[in-house]
């Protein structure tokens, strides 16, 4: 029996790089008049030292239901841990009263783990959006547990729903819907003239601190600058996420931003971030917009580090160290290989799946309003 009720759903936005994912998928759900939304504002949204992050919602005319900040205190790597714990108090007072029947959640990141297990706790269904990832560092253990506690899975691609089966979720449970965060690039690139390589422009510097490097990451990113600096272009770089560690980043980028050749971001918008990549002609460091986002603008990838090692790549992706040696050869064959530019061109990204937030939307409604069989409990 269909349900006339309207089934309350709230999507949990806690970081930059998974604005796209939900926001693809709410400019759908109006199409669904069984399905309204709402959402749960955390994390660097509300941190000021990541620039006004919440302006996004203005500009796409997206409800901003509650905020709860998350503290990003990077002093001590215990802070973390105490963090977690009170997120959880908190992120379980805010569910209790709008009482959602679905969460929608996504990524991996602390904030999305720490609601989840609240949600679980409560009762509350979620669903994962990028679920079954795996990219080479701590994000990894966060991402397989929200897995445990997730109730219905969106993949991203083939790889991602493979080791959600061998992790021993139910496959009735999972759908390959694709990566929604490439629905408005793609929107995007089709209102574009068609892309013609020319001479360089400018790098796009986007470097994340990993936690069991984080002796390291100073001299991790002090060789990456002194190689994109070794060539004469202009250098974008975006603030890192606010893992321990992107303190000791941002102090040497400071140091650095003496030179002309940078401009340091802390945030864009998303059309203003779309136009940049766009715009770029390389993307250097080891956030996953090098591999997920990047191939769908044609542009190739220097991953630097371990990051993003277990995550499927395509062919405009080289992997390297921080060699400061090793940068600049990449740099150089991307710059000056016109057999390499030319074959860009006719690459296609792994991660696209079109309409991705259509159908993930179209599925909630199915689960939902039970017009399909499908049980929400997993025990």
């Amino acid at each position: 029996m269909v349900s006339n009720k309207l089934k309350k759903i709230y999507f949990f936005f806690d970081s930059r790089a998974t604005y796209a994912y939900s926001k693809n998928v709410i400019k759908q759900i109006y199409k669904f008049k069984k399905l309204k939304y709402n959402t749960i504002v955390s994390g660097t949204y509300l941190d000021k030292k990541f620039g006004n992050i919440s302006k996004n919602f203005k500009i796409d005319n997206i409800k901003i239901g509650k905020k709860i900040k998350f503290k990003t205190s990077s002093k001590k790597i215990y802070s973390w841990s105490h963090n977690l714990g009170e997120a959880i108090q908190n992120y379980s007072k805010t569910l209790s009263k709008v009482k959602p029947d679905l969460l929608v959640l996504t990524g991996d990141r602390i904030e999305t783990l720490a609601i989840s297990l609240t949600a679980s706790y409560m009762n509350i269904p979620t669903a994962h959006i990028q679920a079954g990832d795996k990219s080479g560092h701590i994000d990894d253990l966060a991402r397989g547990a929200i897995a445990k506690f997730s109730n219905i899975h969106f993949p991203s691609c083939n790889d991602s729903y493979k080791r959600l089966v061998k992790w021993g979720e139910n496959k009735k449970r999972i759908f390959n819907v694709g990566a929604p965060q490439l629905d408005d690039i793609h929107e995007f690139l089709s209102k574009q003239k068609k892309k013609k390589y020319v001479k360089l422009e400018n790098i796009l510097l986007i470097f994340h601190p990993v936690l069991n490097q984080i002796n390291h990451v100073g001299m991790q990113i002090e060789n990456i600058l002194e190689a994109l600096l070794y060539f004469n272009v202009p250098i974008n770089i975006i603030y890192p996420n606010n893992d321990f560690g992107y303190s000791k980043i941002l102090n040497f980028v400071n140091k650095k931003n003496k030179s002309k050749k940078i401009k340091v971001i802390k945030n864009l918008d998303r059309n203003k971030f779309l136009s940049l990549l766009y715009n770029s002609s390389l993307i250097v460091g080891n956030s996953s917009c090098g591999i997920i986002e990047a191939p769908s603008f044609k542009i190739p990838t220097i991953n630097i580090g371990n990051r993003q090692n277990e995550r499927p790549r395509a062919k405009s992706i080289v992997d390297t160290d921080f060699n400061k040696k090793n940068i600049i050869k990449f740099i150089n064959y991307f710059f000056y290989n016109k057999k390499f530019k030319k074959k860009l061109l006719h690459k296609k990204n792994i991660f696209y799946k079109k309409n991705s937030g259509y159908l993930i939307c179209k599925i909630l409604d199915k689960i939902l309003n039970k017009k399909i069989n499908f049980k929400m409990e997993k025990y």
